[in-house]
C-alpha cells in the first residue's frame, strides 16, 4: 500500500489507538510498524491469528506483557563473550518467568490453534531462572544470598562497621571526649568513618584528618585506634566488588549459552503481545472480524469510523454490490461525505492488516491489490499550485498505476475549476476507470454527475441525509438518491424573504426545479418506507428478544431436571445392582445347602429367597412413592441436617432458599442445588443444628483470615480456594485476604473469575497500601 494513502486515511492514528493495548514496548513497536498486506495467504493467515486470540482470550483471559524487554542486542552480547548489565539479568529473569507462567497458564487449554501452538514451543530454563532469581534482587542490585562467599563477606563486612560505630559511639558519648567534638555522632567521609572535631582541638584527638567543613570550625578526623579497621572495610569492600563482577560474568556466560532460544523467545513474545493488542482492541469496541468476498462487492453494516467518538458517532450501512463499479456521493457541505470516503478506506486496509473492523459482524469486503486517495486541499503555496492543479498532479499520478482490483476515493472529484469543465472530467475519469475491476468512491456537489450516475450502468448515485426542520445533517447515507443542495429551504428557514428566493428559482431552469421536485418527494416516500421498516424491525426485534429469554428459560429448568433425573438414576441404578449382587451371591450359597439339607427346610429356605427377590423388585419404587414434607423458610438455618428427597440423600444446608425457593446442600464431597420442596427435615435436625453451631466456633479457631495461593497453578487454584471459602464461611468469617502476588497478573484475574461466581462472596476488593496493594485480594464474606 502507497505510504500516501496511509498517511491521508490517517491509518498511523488508528494504529496508535491499537498500541495501547500492547503491554510491551516491543510489542507497540510492533502495532505501530503494521502495513496492510495485499496477498490473501498473508491476510488470512493474520486473521486466523486474530481469531485464535479471541478464542483464547475469551475462554481462558488475555496475559500481560509489561514485563516484556527487547534485550536480543544485550544477549547477543553475552553470547560472544561480553559481559551483560545487572538490569540486563534482571529483564532474562523475567522473560524466562513469563515464558514459563504463559506456558502454564495455557497449558489446560484443550485447544489446538495458532496461539497455543506458538505457547507450546516457548522455552524455559528453570535451572537458570532460580539462579538469577538468587542472585538479582532488583533491576540495579545484585541479591546478598547471590553467592555464598558475597554473602559471608557481607556480614563480614557488616561486622566491620558494627564494631567501628560501637567504638566511635563509645567516644563521642564520653564526657571527657564531649568537649572536643562540635557533634556527638558518627559520619563518612571518603568511604572511611570520622567524627566531627573543634577546630581548635584538631591535635587534641590523634587520627587522619580527611575533611574540613566549609567555614573552616570542623574537621572530620578518623580515630587512630579505628584506621586498621577501615582499612580491613576497604580491603573486603574490593573482595565484595570482585566476587560480584564473578557472579555477573558467570551469569552473563550462562545466558550467552542460551542467547538463541532466549531471542527467540523474545520473538514469540512479542507477537502475542501484538496480536493479542488487536484482539482487545477490537472486542472491546465492539468490532467484528470482516468477511472477505470473491464478488468484489462491498457491504458494511451499521458502520463507523474508529476515530469518531464511539458514543458520538453515527452508525451507517455502505453497499456497493458487484454490479457497481462507482458509488457517487452528493449532499450539503458538513454532512460527511469526506468521512464516509475516509471510512470505506480505513476499513479497508484495517481488514487487510489482520484487524477487526467498527462494524456488524455480517459486513463483507474484498481484498485490494492498492488503495488510491485524493482527499483533502493540497494547494502548495511554495510551488505556485491552485486547488485544482494540486488536485489534478495526485490523479494524473493515480492514473499512471495499474488499475486492477484497486479502490479509488475521490473527495470533490473536478472540483477547483469551471464547474461545467470539472464535471466533464470527472466523468471522463470514472467513465475510464469503471472498465476495471475496480471500485470507486466519489464525492461532488456537480449537478451534472447526479444525472451521469442515473443515466450510466454500474454507477450509483448516493447522498448524505439532511433535516431541514433543524438545519441539521444526520449523517446517513442513503443509497440510490442524489443529494439536494437545499439552498432555497435552508436560505427560506434562517430568514430570507420569499421575494429573494422566488427570484433566484427564476434564474433556474424549469428541469433543474422539476428534477429537485422530484428528488424531494423521492426522499419523503424513502423516508415513510424507512420509518415503518424500522418499526417492522423494532417489532421484530422484541419478538425474538421474548422467544430467546423463553427458550433460555425452558433450556435451563430442562437441564436441571434432566441432572437431577440422571444423578437419581444412576444413584438408584447402583442401589438396585449392588443389592442384586448381594441377593445373588445369597442364592449361590443357600444352593449349595439346599442341596445338603431336607426338604422342610429347603422350603423354608425357598420362601426365604421369594421374599428376597420380592424386597429387591420393590427396592426402587420405594423411593419415589415417598412423599415430602413441607418445609417452611424459617425453619431452616445454615448447616441443618436435611434430606434431599429426590437423591434420598443426607446433607447440610450451606445457602438458604432464595425467592425461587433455591439452595445449595452439602452432601459429603459434592455441593448439590437443590429446591426447598424436593427437601425434607431429618429427626435430628435440631440436634444437629446444636453441633454444627458448636462446630463453627470450633472451625473459627482454625481456620486463618488469609491464604497464600503463589505458585499455586489455575486447576489447583480453583479447588483450593474454593474450599477455603467454604470453610471461611462456616467458621463464621466475614472478611478474608486472598495473597496471589502481582506478576503477571493472571493468579489475581483467575482469583476475580472464581469470586465473581462464589454464592458466598458478598463482595471483593484489591489491596489498599499497608495491605499488600495489588499482590492481595480484600473478601467480604456474606
Amino acid at each position: 500500500m502507497r505510504e500516501k494513502t496511509l498517511k491521508i486515511l490517517e491509518f498511523d492514528k488508528v494504529l496508535n489507538l491499537i498500541q495501547e493495548y500492547a503491554g510491551s514496548r516491543i510489542g507497540k513497536e510492533r502495532v505501530l510498524n503494521l502495513k496492510p498486506f495485499t496477498s490473501i495467504l498473508k491476510i488470512k493467515d493474520a486473521h486466523k491469528k486474530l481469531s485464535d486470540a479471541l478464542e483464547v482470550g475469551g475462554e481462558f483471559g488475555y496475559p500481560e506483557f509489561s514485563t516484556l524487554e527487547d534485550i536480543r542486542g544485550e544477549i547477543h552480547k553475552a553470547m560472544i563473550g561480553g559481559m551483560i548489565s545487572i538490569s540486563t539479568l534482571y529483564d532474562c529473569k523475567n522473560l524466562i518467568e513469563l515464558s514459563g507462567e504463559i506456558k502454564k497458564f495455557y497449558k489446560d487449554a484443550d485447544l489446538n490453534n495458532s496461539i497455543t501452538e506458538m505457547v507450546d514451543i516457548l522455552y524455559t530454563n528453570e535451572a537458570l531462572f532460580k539462579e538469577l532469581d538468587q542472585a538479582i534482587y532488583d533491576r540495579e542490585t545484585l541479591s546478598d544470598n547471590a553467592s555464598k562467599k558475597l554473602k559471608s563477606l557481607i556480614r563480614k563486612k557488616t561486622s566491620l562497621n558494627d564494631d567501628i560505630n560501637a567504638k566511635l559511639k563509645e567516644f563521642v558519648s564520653s564526657s571527657v571526649n564531649s568537649k572536643y567534638l562540635q557533634d556527638a555522632i558518627v559520619t563518612l567521609r571518603e568511604g572511611r568513618y570520622v567524627i566531627p572535631v573543634k577546630r581548635e582541638y584538631k591535635n587534641f584527638v590523634k587520627g587522619i584528618v580527611h575533611d574540613v567543613s566549609g567555614s573552616g570550625g570542623t574537621y572530620f578526623i578518623e580515630p587512630q585506634k579505628i584506621v586498621n579497621m577501615n582499612n580491613e572495610i576497604r580491603v573486603v569492600e574490593n573482595e565484595i566488588n570482585e566476587e560480584k563482577l564473578r557472579i555477573i560474568k558467570d551469569l552473563s556466560k550462562k545466558v550467552g549459552a542460551e542467547s538463541e532460544f532466549l531471542k527467540y523467545n523474545i520473538e514469540i513474545l512479542a507477537e502475542l503481545d501484538f496480536i493479542f493488542a488487536k484482539a482487545k482492541f477490537g472486542k472491546e469496541n465492539g468490532y467484528s472480524k470482516p468477511i472477505f468476498n470473491d464478488d468484489f462487492n462491498i457491504k458494511l453494516r451499521n458502520v463507523f469510523h474508529p476515530l469518531i467518538d464511539s458514543e458520538k458517532v453515527v452508525k451507517t450501512d455502505v453497499d456497493i454490490d458487484s454490479g457497481t463499479k462507482a458509488l457517487i456521493i452528493t449532499g450539503p457541505n458538513t454532512g460527511g461525505k469526506t468521512v464516509i470516503i475516509k471510512t470505506v478506506g480505513i476499513i479497508s486496509l484495517l481488514a487487510q492488516s489482520g484487524c477487526m473492523i467498527p462494524a456488524d459482524e455480517s459486513s463483507t469486503i474484498p481484498i485490494f491489490k492498492e488503495i488510491f486517495t485524493d482527499i483533502g486541499d493540497e494547494q502548495s503555496i511554495e510551488q505556485s499550485l491552485s486547488t485544482f492543479s494540486s488536485h489534478m498532479i495526485n490523479i494524473v499520478d493515480i492514473l499512471k498505476q495499474e488499475p486492477d482490483e484497486a479502490l479509488y476515493l475521490f473527495d470533490e472529484l473536478g472540483a477547483g475549476t469551471d464547474p461545467t469543465e470539472g464535471a466533464a472530467l470527472a466523468m471522463s475519469i470514472i467513465d475510464i476507470l469503471k472498465e476495471n475491476k475496480i471500485k470507486l468512491v466519489a464525492s461532488t456537489h456537480y449537478a451534472e454527475l447526479k444525472v451521469y450516475a442515473l443515466n450510466t450502468p454500474h454507477v450509483l448515485n448516493g447522498s448524505m441525509q439532511f433535516n431541514i426542520e433543524s438545519l441539521r445533517p444526520t449523517y446517513k447515507l442513503v443509497l440510490g438518491i442524489p443529494g439536494k443542495s437545499n439552498a432555497f429551504e435552508i436560505s427560506k428557514k434562517l430568514g430570507l424573504d420569499d421575494l429573494y428566493i422566488n427570484k433566484a428559482k427564476s434564474f433556474v431552469d424549469d428541469t433543474t426545479l422539476q428534477f429537485e421536485s422530484v428528488l424531494e418527494e423521492i426522499e419523503a416516500t424513502r423516508e415513510k418506507i424507512s420509518s415503518y421498516k424500522e418499526e417492522h424491525e423494532a417489532l421484530l426485534s422484541d419478538a425474538e428478544k421474548i422467544r430467546k429469554r423463553a427458550d433460555e428459560y425452558y433450556n435451563k429448568e430442562k437441564e436441571k431436571a434432566d441432572k437431577l433425573y440422571e444423578k437419581a438414576r444412576k444413584e438408584s441404578k447402583e442401589i438396585y445392582d449392588k443389592a442384586k449382587a448381594d441377593y445373588e451371591d445369597i442364592i449361590k450359597d443357600a444352593n449349595k445347602i439346599i442341596n445338603n439339607i431336607d426338604k422342610s427346610s429347603a422350603r423354608k429356605i425357598q420362601e426365604t429367597r421369594d421374599k428376597l427377590r420380592e424386597n429387591i423388585n420393590k427396592l426402587s419404587e420405594d423411593k419415589t412413592k415417598k412423599r415430602v414434607k413441607k418445609v417452611k423458610k424459617d425453619e431452616l438455618i445454615p448447616g441443618q441436617s436435611v434430606r434431599i428427597v429426590s437423591l434420598d440423600q443426607i446433607g447440610e444446608i450451606i445457602t438458604l432458599p432464595n425467592e425461587n425457593g433455591d439452595l445449595q446442600v452439602q452432601v459429603g464431597i459434592l455441593k448439590v442445588n437443590s429446591n426447598i420442596n424436593d427437601i425434607e427435615l431429618t429427626e435430628n435436625a435440631t440436634k444437629k443444628n446444636i453441633e454444627r453451631k458448636k462446630y463453627r466456633i470450633e472451625k473459627s479457631k482454625y481456620i486463618k483470615p488469609e491464604i497464600d495461593l503463589r505458585g499455586v497453578d489455575s486447576e489447583e487454584l480453583y479447588d483450593k480456594l474454593d474450599k477455603y471459602i467454604d470453610d471461611a464461611f462456616i467458621a463464621g468469617l466475614k472478611e478474608i485476604t486472598i495473597v496471589h502476588g502481582k506478576g503477571t497478573g493472571i493468579l489475581r484475574k483467575a482469583t476475580e473469575e472464581l469470586l465473581k461466581k462464589n454464592s458466598h462472596v458478598e463482595s471483593f476488593r484489591l489491596g489498599k497500601v499497608g495491605e499488600g496493594d495489588t499482590g492481595v485480594t480484600v473478601v467480604n464474606l456474606k
